[in-house]
């Protein structure tokens, strides 16, 4: 699948190809991930997550876009059999325990797959919040450094300054 980085053992993903990537995160969904292929999706920085997490809604977006189709075949099928008279009510019958299966199961994967997203966007809203004290860090460190530099800029100046009087000094004597 995918290359494995000994040092943080999680898996590469930037090394998997699309099609790869997906099946990955359908596993997971599913709950069949191992444990370094769950940890590889959690972990690495906010674009990582936000693949992750981009994914998930093109994943819940099909699974929507399943449940529209089968909604209105069931709907096509309905008509069909109502056509047909009483005996299309036995052919409609069966048609519909076989949808609502599909429509089942189709329903829990979706709950999955929202269960996930949740745990994208609070893993993206946590990373945000890290690069957010992170930034504010860096910003009191540039002022710290400003500080100093102001400093050393005032010392150079009063050592120019001291120059000419520490040379005349030295000429006395």
């Amino acid at each position: 699948m995918g290359v494995e980085n000994l040092e943080k053992n999680v898996i590469d993903l930037d090394a998997l190809g699309q099609d790869d990537y997906v099946k990955l995160l359908l596993k997971d969904i599913h709950g069949k991930a191992t444990e370094q292929e769950a940890e590889s999706l959690r972990s690495g920085d906010v674009e990582a997550v936000r693949e992750w997490h981009d994914t998930l809604v093109r994943i819940l977006q099909a699974a929507d876009a399943k449940l529209t189709r089968l909604r209105a075949e069931t709907a096509n099928k309905q008509q069909e059999c109502r056509r047909k008279g009483p005996a299309g009510k036995t052919d409609y019958f069966d048609y519909e325990a076989a949808q609502e299966h599909e429509r089942s199961k189709t329903v829990r994967f979706k709950y999955r797959v929202v269960e996930s997203l949740k745990e994208a966007k609070a893993l993206l809203h946590q990373l945000h919040q890290e690069d957010g004290l992170g930034n504010e860090k860096r910003e009191n460190t540039r002022h710290k450094l400003d500080e100093i530099l102001e400093r050393l800029g005032r010392i150079e100046t009063l050592l120019v300054a001291l120059q000419p009087h520490q040379a005349s000094r030295s000429k006395k004597t």
